[in-house]
């Protein structure tokens, strides 16, 4: 069948176009960190020593698949306790047996808000933080853990975005469970410009006594974070439905449909002598 070369060219444009369309752009990868691969201590009943002094010893380097975690996090397991004498945690991990706390920075006693290895702990990456969950934790010491916590995404040019969690409810009374703190918004306006995060936390009931202060006074447990990398040079995207393929493809069979019916049309016409 001989095709006009408009139609043939329509044609073409039509099934490139189409094929476009129907290209999926790369997908995201989503990696949840939950710390179940740690090296932690395990041993039998509720005891004090199942938890890493610094983040480093539960993953050398402080690395944990690509991601930096500040050393002054430790990663423990949901028999720990804080004394003999008083029960476990408050609260376990999300799922699993091992979650993320904020520590004393190795047993350097701490005096209030602000001591270091409690709060504005860093985590190093270039991935965008999709959620992750939150609770105070008193170690059995007394409810004195954090009431709030709040993530900040930054760069090399200062701080981009914030979003922040109430581990209380409004009677200052602990939440029961681990919370969720959606931080999705991040990604959007801000994935790839992100080089880490920081985590503060704000504690109303602070306790004076030092001995309550490394009891919980500020230690909060996180757990399941979870991040998302755009592929490099991707932005993301909404994905085109597969129904405009289908759809300019169609175009593209209606047009050499009407130039064949065109053609036919012509070659019906009588001719002059």
């Amino acid at each position: 069948m001989n095709v006009p070369s408009y139609a043939r060219l329509m044609l073409t444009t039509a099934i490139v176009l189409g094929g476009l369309a129907m290209l999926k752009p790369a997908q995201a990868t989503i990696t949840l960190y939950g710390f179940e691969d740690a090296n932690v201590p395990n041993n039998p009943g509720p005891n004090t020593t199942d938890i890493s002094n610094t983040f480093a010893d539960a993953y050398p380097g402080d690395n944990y698949n690509g991601v930096i975690f500040d050393d002054s996090f430790s990663v423990f397991r949901n028999t720990y306790q804080n004394t003999t004498s008083i029960g476990p945690d408050l609260y376990g991990p999300t799922n699993g047996n091992l979650a993320l706390t904020n520590t004393d920075g190795g047993g350097t006693a701490n005096t209030g808000p602000g001591s270091p290895g409690l709060d504005a702990l860093n985590i190093t990456t270039n991935q965008t933080l999709e959620s992750v969950y939150f609770a105070p934790n008193d170690y059995g010491n007394g409810s004195f853990g954090a009431d709030q916590v709040t993530v900040t995404a930054f760069n090399g040019s200062g701080d981009l975005a914030s979003a922040s969690l109430s581990l209380v409810d409004g009677l200052g009374n602990p939440l029961s469970g681990l919370t969720l703190l959606d931080t999705s918004s991040f990604f959007d306006p801000f994935a790839g410009n992100i080089t880490g995060y920081r985590i503060n936390r704000q504690v109303a009931s602070e306790p004076t006594s030092d001995y309550l202060d490394l009891g919980g006074g500020g230690n909060y447990i996180a757990d399941d974070f979870t991040f998302q990398s755009a592929p490099t040079g991707v932005q993301p995207t909404p994905e085109p439905s597969p129904a405009v393929g289908v759809g300019v493809g169609l175009l593209g069979i209606a047009a050499l449909c009407g130039a064949s019916r065109r053609r036919k049309s012509l070659k019906s016409i009588p001719t002059a002598n």
